[in-house]
């Protein structure tokens, strides 16, 4: 049984033997259809896509997205909040600071993994329009390597791979360091942080940081750095008490140490111990460097919202426009068609009258008189042919409005003839947006206007200069510095007259509350905090209908009675949030 064995596997060899080449190749063939696949089935499961390749050192991404942690998320039912970060040679290291926990590592995580999965041939999870291109080397620090064996601490361990970094770090190199310089005592650590980063920069590295050292984030500040070095902060959420997620650049970010704290349940005494030996200043101006994040960026999505009404406007002003036109030119012609009809009842009855003094004539009537009334009668019609020959000028159809205009604010706009290619402006037909081009498709393109994408046929955009686009923004500037001017004038005006007390007093109730509504309105506006509502005591109906009102204003924090040298119960005290 076995020589029979070893006789079948020996003809089926010398067999085979014949065909090895084909075999290999359709081996080789296979297993890289199934490697493809597996990219295809992974790229869907992800939801990654192909952004635009550019053989330089550029990272321009929109909407990133860490696949494994929105995997984690997706199981918890939660959603992930997607990326954007740039980095390009006139900004090349990003150095990203904020609150524990409050995404600074996903996002370097983020930038590490999708750079690599791109290098590997893979599709990645973000937005398509996005920008990416090549790095020759990586290197990555991040979380604890320390080794028993090699006798290494966290510190050394840190330092040996930022001694490989600076010696093989040059313009084609990607970096990715998690809380540079800890480990040891902050100041050294931190100024030994300060020199590798430096290092980095002098040899046009790429790379992103995270930290929680303030010399770390004073670096952009120094003119050496020439603006290649810029801070990136994770805001936070004071209101809530919550990370937001989102990376903003241009700031640095705070710590929020102590709000972090208190949601941990630490005791409240340790907590003041500590916030009484690091100074109410720092903490105070913290809070407030990143509530301003949180308002610019609330700002920003209002000014959007602005530009997207303001465009509606336009085109519906534009339509307006061309609808009034079609009116106008339709009263004319019917106006033209009543004169005809008139012009033609004159002439019959000026043929009666021609007739009627023919018979006066033969009659031997007053030859003057028949003078008379036949002149008049010729006024008229000459009368009401100047008036049909003044509405025939006035029917004539008036120009269309261009399909786009060739003034904007005053600003003349210059079209260029030229195909329309990516990275050109263009401005969209019939209205006064521009947009940039972003790919360009056969008969179609894709177009941006700000964060968002729309693909557009080329019969309905026209390419400008870019000297044009300039010009339109440097006055688009200039009118809203004028306008910012204007409403701070205003609202100066206004809290110059500001009343911090208003009389109510012997008035009806509905009149009572519309008055009281619009003190909290302007209070509000002009940043007040509090303000006091004379009612009176007598009843006491008034007082009562004004605080149960009070009550669901979601603008007042609280509210109380006047002390009784101020009047008591007579006055109430409103505080706004």
């Amino acid at each position: 049984e076995r020589k029979e064995i070893i006789r079948i596997l020996t003809e089926f060899s010398d067999e085979l033997r014949l065909c090895i080449t084909d075999l290999l190749m359709a081996y080789d063939f296979l297993y890289q259809i199934d490697f493809i696949r597996a990219k295809a089935l992974y790229a869907g499961k992800i939801k990654a896509g192909r952004p635009i390749f550019e053989n330089r050192q550029n990272i321009n991404w929109y909407d990133a997205r860490h696949p494994l942690l929105e995997a984690s998320l997706k199981a918890q039912r939660k959603s992930i909040v997607p990326l954007r970060i740039e980095l390009k040679p006139e900004k090349r290291i990003l150095i990203i600071s904020g609150p524990n926990a409050g995404g600074k590592s996903v996002c370097l995580k983020t930038v590490g993994l999708l750079q690599y999965m791109l290098q590997c041939g893979l599709l990645v999870p973000l937005r398509e329009t996005s920008e990416t291109g090549i790095f020759t080397k990586l290197y990555i620090d991040i979380g604890d390597e320390q080794s028993l064996e090699n006798d290494l601490s966290t510190y050394s361990s840190h330092l040996l791979n930022m001694k490989r970094l600076v010696e093989g770090a040059d313009e084609r190199t990607l970096f990715l360091i998690d809380e540079c310089g800890s480990g040891t005592d902050p100041h050294v650590g931190g100024a030994i942080a300060e020199a590798i980063i430096e290092d980095l920069n002098e040899k046009k590295a790429f790379g992103v940081i995270t930290t929680h050292y303030s010399n770390l984030k004073l670096l952009c500040d120094k003119p050496e750095n020439h603006g290649t070095i810029f801070n990136g902060a994770m805001l936070f959420d004071l209101k809530a008490m919550k990370p937001l997620y989102v990376l903003a650049t241009g700031k640095p970010g705070s710590s929020f140490a102590f709000e972090i704290a208190k949601q941990t349940g630490l005791p409240k005494q340790i907590i003041e111990r500590a916030a009484a030996k690091t100074g109410s200043g720092l903490m105070d101006f913290e809070r407030q460097l990143q509530q301003l994040e949180v308002d610019k960026r609330e700002l920003q999505q209002r000014e959007a919202q602005f530009n997207m009404a303001d465009t509606l406007l336009a085109e519906t002003f534009a339509k307006y426009e061309r609808l009034n036109a079609d009116i106008e030119n339709r009263k004319a012609a019917i106006l033209h068609k009543a004169k005809e009809e008139a012009k033609q009842i004159l002439a019959d009855a000026n043929q009666k009258i021609e007739k009627t003094i023919a018979d006066i004539r033969a009659a031997n009537a007053q030859k003057e008189a028949a003078n008379i009334a036949r002149e008049q009668i010729k006024q008229d019609i000459e009368q009401l042919e100047r008036d049909i020959k003044e509405t025939k000028n006035q029917s004539k159809t008036p120009k269309p409005p261009k399909t786009a205009p060739d003034h904007i604010n005053n600003v003349p706009i210059h079209f260029d003839p030229s195909p329309v290619r990516e990275g050109d402006y263009v401005l969209l037909e019939g209205s006064r947006s521009f947009a940039q081009v972003v790919r360009v498709k056969r008969n179609r393109a894709e177009v941006a206007f700000g964060n968002k994408t729309v693909s557009l046929p080329l019969s309905e955009i026209k390419k400008v200069s870019e000297k044009s686009y300039r010009q339109y923004n440097e006055q688009k500037s200039r009118s809203s510095r004028s306008n910012n001017r204007s409403i701070m004038d205003e609202i100066n005006s206004k809290r110059a007259v500001f009343k911090y007390q208003i009389d109510i007093r012997g008035q009806k109730a509905e009149q009572a509350l519309t008055l009281v509504a619009k003190q909290i309105d302007e209070a509000r506006l002009l940043g007040e905090g509090e303000f006091a509502v004379l009612h009176g005591k007598g009843d006491g109906i008034l007082k009562s209908v004004i605080r149960e009102y009070l009550k669901t204003c979601s603008d007042v924090t609280s509210f109380r009675p006047a002390t009784l040298e101020s009047g008591g119960e007579g006055i109430t005290i409103v505080k706004l949030n």
